[in-house]
């Protein structure tokens, strides 16, 4: 970002003297010049964002995932899933830039408590529905971070730095709520819901029925309550509430990097200005979402704990066992591994990964593309910027795509490789097993 950030600025002489549209005939002053500038840095913030949700997705979606053969997968089946998956993110993110848009306005800060809530309750519905439609968790979870993320970062929208703690609090008080209370009865009404459909339809239609269906709904009802009993006993729960709680917390941690990016990308995006913040006052902002970092970790370990006592997980148990499963893993990324058929199809990719640094750095990594992508689509959007019209957006995207490969294949070749005199022993490398399960959990 940093290196984009300097070739494509105002102060930098790459395109100095081509016109920003194949239309445009006028004069360029130092004025056009200036504005061409900060637009071609938009639209390659934009190309970056799509590289690294690209290139993202084909870590979260790799070739012979959970173990499966190249039989099991084909090369058709694995492009229409990123394609899906990308078109979601589009979708999602089309969204969030309207929001973005809306945050800008008087009624939003007029009412910022308001809408507050009313966007984390929209969050618990995106992701019942994200999960529905994907099926699978994981998949869902980096989207889910971006959302957290663009939506705490709009609260800096606030009339003032009193009222934008304010908003940051009740967050914090409604995120609270839902992991202990909210997101648990949502999803036993989620589990609980076939039982009940079979119970109403015995109820209203039992007359008139052969004795080979009345079997025939037993053994279904039974089925359904064999699956009741997996998912709620079992460690799903658990599962599906270290899940939101890592989704959150990751999204809370990467506010302040964006908060770093509007002061970079101030003058570009207009947003904090938009938002009658200068850029001195934005960086106090920035220092009170990274203050708060240790702050909301004491929170989380009093909800976990809460949790714990109120529901029985044995969060540090289960915890432990993972750290030890991924320290013994079979291959280096994860979700190549065998995945575990115990536990429910939608969230074994998610079990998979362990909670792991692995884990997180997708979610990151992610989330950090959505945020360059947007902050590039505000840019365009402030400057009235078409960048399919401007003649050296090709070349951009050419730039930008062949400097991020580079930039990738390097930190790959360097996270493979083993480098003695600086005692570097790469990352993520796959080593013989540390010790047996019965030593890390008693």
């Amino acid at each position: 970002i940093l290196t984009i950030h300097s070739w494509f600025s105002d102060s930098s002489s790459w395109f100095e003297g081509v016109r920003g549209a194949w239309s445009d005939n006028s004069k360029i002053d130092s004025k056009t010049e200036m504005n061409n500038s900060m637009c071609r840095l938009g639209s390659a913030l934009v190309v970056l964002g799509f590289f690294t949700i690209y290139r993202t997705t084909q870590a979260l979606i790799p070739k012979n995932a959970g173990g499966s053969t190249n039989e099991g997968q084909s090369e058709g089946s694995l492009t229409s899933k990123r394609s899906h998956f990308l078109w979601i993110c589009l979708a999602i993110e089309a969204i969030l830039m309207c929001v973005w848009e809306f945050s800008y306005s008087e009624t939003f800060k007029n009412n910022l408590f308001r809408f507050k809530v009313l966007f984390q309750m929209m969050q618990i519905l995106l992701d019942l529905l994200l999960s529905s439609i994907m099926g699978d968790r994981l998949l869902a979870a980096p989207i889910l971070v971006s959302i957290q993320m663009a939506e705490m970062l709009i609260t800096c929208g606030a009339h003032n730095f009193v009222d934008f703690t304010l908003v940051f609090l009740l967050e914090v008080a409604l995120n609270v709520f839902q992991r202990l209370l909210l997101y648990p009865l949502i999803k036993t009404i989620t589990v609980l819901r076939p039982r009940w459909r079979i119970l109403i339809s015995r109820a209203v239609n039992n007359r008139g029925l052969t004795i080979e269906a009345k079997k025939q709904r037993e053994r279904a009802l039974q089925k359904v309550n064999e699956e009741i009993e997996l998912r709620t006993e079992g460690i799903e729960p658990l599962l599906d509430s270290l899940s939101i709680y890592s989704m959150e917390k990751t999204g809370g941690m990467l506010l302040p990097f964006m908060c770093l990016l509007l002061i970079l990308l101030y003058r570009e995006t207009e947003m904090a200005s938009r938002y009658n913040i200068n850029q001195h006052d934005l960086l106090y902002y920035c220092l009170f979402a990274f203050y708060m970092i240790p702050w909301m970790s004491i929170v989380d370990s009093l909800v976990l704990s809460s949790q714990e006592l109120l529901y029985g997980w044995r969060m540090h148990d289960y915890l432990s066992f993972q750290r030890w499963r991924f320290a013994n893993r079979a291959n280096m990324w994860n979700l190549l591994s065998q995945k575990d058929d115990s536990v429910s199809r939608s969230l074994q990719n998610m079990d998979l990964l362990c909670f792991s640094s692995q884990y997180y750095f997708i979610l990151t990594l992610m989330s950090i593309g959505f945020g360059t992508n947007m902050l590039g689509l505000t840019i365009c959007l402030r400057k009235k910027y078409n960048f399919l019209a401007d003649p050296v957006f090709p070349l951009i995207v050419a730039i930008v795509i062949v400097w991020s490969e580079l930039i990738a294949r390097v930190c790959l070749l360097i996270s493979n490789n083993e480098v003695d005199f600086i005692c570097w022993n790469g990352i993520w490398r796959v080593t013989e097993g540390k010790g047996v399960m019965d030593d890390v959990i008693p």
